[in-house]
């Protein structure tokens, strides 16, 4: 997706296996991205929260961004340090993509990625894109 003046955010992803990972943790942190909303172009913030159970391979996702909370599942991809998820709140729905941040002593220190919402289809009223950084607690 393409967006003038979009936000990004930068990290050092591990390297290696994350099958060794195990018990859990809980990230948290901030969203920000650029929204449509009506006709209004603007950009809005919030935060982030990522609860992850590494013997599962998932995580829990809430996001409260443009004053609207969002909630969903993430899955780490394969053995990689990757995983994605969808974002879910009245009326809309979305999809994440992240990475681990480094380093891993013994859990990676942070995550970061971006995110992406719309309405349900047939409504094209409001749109996001943003990206979300947060550390482990």
């Amino acid at each position: 997706e393409h967006v003038h003046l979009g936000t990004w955010i930068a990290g050092k992803i591990p390297t290696g296996d994350s099958l060794a990972l195990r018990g859990t943790a809980t990230y948290m942190g901030h969203s920000i991205g650029n929204v449509y909303n009506n006709g209004s172009l603007y950009t809005a913030v919030g935060s982030f929260q990522n609860e992850w159970d590494f013997d599962k391979r998932t995580g829990s996702v809430k996001m409260n961004f443009d004053q609207t909370n969002y909630e969903g599942k993430t899955a780490i991809k394969g053995s990689s340090f990757n995983f994605d998820g969808n974002l879910s709140a009245t009326g809309r729905t979305g999809a994440l993509q992240g990475s681990f941040a480094a380093p891993v002593n013994p859990m990676p220190a942070a995550v970061m990625g971006g995110f992406a919402i719309s309405e349900t289809p047939g409504n094209t009223t409001y749109r996001a894109a943003g990206t979300f950084g947060a550390e482990r607690k």
